[in-house]
């Protein structure tokens, strides 16, 4: 009997800690009518951040207010969270929607808010964050993400390109021409349809670009190897080095070579160049 009481009592509180769960978090919606070149400015400490297109004229921010377990000695109480609900940190000014920095520096440290937004596709956007995946997707307007510890994500964006991070994976699926600029320490990175100028830094880890070069890639990491597909019949040139790895390239570079450790020359006649450097793995060259 007395088994058979401590296995309910554990079914019990199983099945309690999902509805615990849902009701830390509290929910809130805005919306604003807004120019289709509408920007957002975001700058959080917490959170995911989900941003898609949506409507021409309208813009549409649905959060998720939730508590930091007792992070840093700031455990924050119920009221204090229905307050952030209530008010939460956005607003539109002007044409610029702002998710704002929490005032309080309790609430701003003991607070992690989730973003879904949904923006006219010709919005740009601008996120600074500490600790939280941000995703952006068919942003066509140029989209600029910086996040202490999380992963990076857009898909189908264009114009101007920045994603910079400190621990975490970045993957850029572009569409159309914009510059592009990416820094990890920790995370690979993947592009895919580069057509600009391209810069690229890691410290430890892999990079892999695909596309056609329209103005000059910079690739460099520290200790990760390097992938480079150059698509169709585009002329460039290349400089690829690498101090202990193997460099090699299937395309017919003219020019000249320093053993396995470099490729200097150029493809089809020369054009934008490819400049490529790591320490101590391999460069290929598609």
């Amino acid at each position: 009997m007395r088994d058979l009481l401590l296995a309910l009592s554990a079914l019990i509180l199983l099945a309690s800690c999902p509805v615990v769960a849902q009701a830390e978090a509290r929910p809130f919606e805005m919306s604003f009518v807004v120019p289709s070149t509408v920007a957002l400015e975001a700058e959080t400490l917490a959170g995911r951040i989900t941003i898609r297109s949506g409507l021409a004229d309208r813009a549409r921010i649905r959060g998720q207010v939730k508590r930091r377990p007792s992070w840093g000695g700031f455990n924050l109480s119920e009221s204090e969270l229905r307050r952030l609900q209530e008010h939460p940190p956005v607003r539109l000014d002007g044409s610029t929607i702002r998710l704002e920095r929490i005032a309080d520096e309790r609430t701003w440290k003991g607070a992690a808010i989730d973003y879904e937004i949904e923006l006219p596709r010709a919005a740009q956007v601008r996120i600074r964050t500490e600790s939280g995946r941000v995703f952006v997707e068919d942003i066509l307007s140029g989209v600029s993400a910086t996040t202490h510890s999380s992963a990076i994500e857009f898909r189908d964006v264009s114009g101007p390109v920045t994603a910079r991070t400190g621990s975490g994976a970045i993957v850029l699926r572009l569409r159309g021409p914009g510059d592009v600029a990416v820094s990890t320490q920790s995370g690979d990175v993947r592009i895919e349809g580069a057509e600009s100028a391209l810069e690229v830094r890691t410290q430890s880890s892999r990079i892999e670009v695909d596309g056609s070069p329209g103005g000059t890639w910079s690739v460099e990491s520290g200790s990760g190897s390097i992938t480079l597909r150059v698509r169709g019949t585009t002329a460039f040139s290349v400089d690829a080095a690498s101090r202990s790895g193997q460099v090699s390239s299937d395309l017919p570079v003219v020019g000249t070579t320093g053993g396995n450790h470099r490729i200097e020359g150029t493809v089809r006649g020369g054009g934008p160049t490819i400049r490529t450097r790591t320490r101590s793995s391999s460069i290929t060259l598609h």
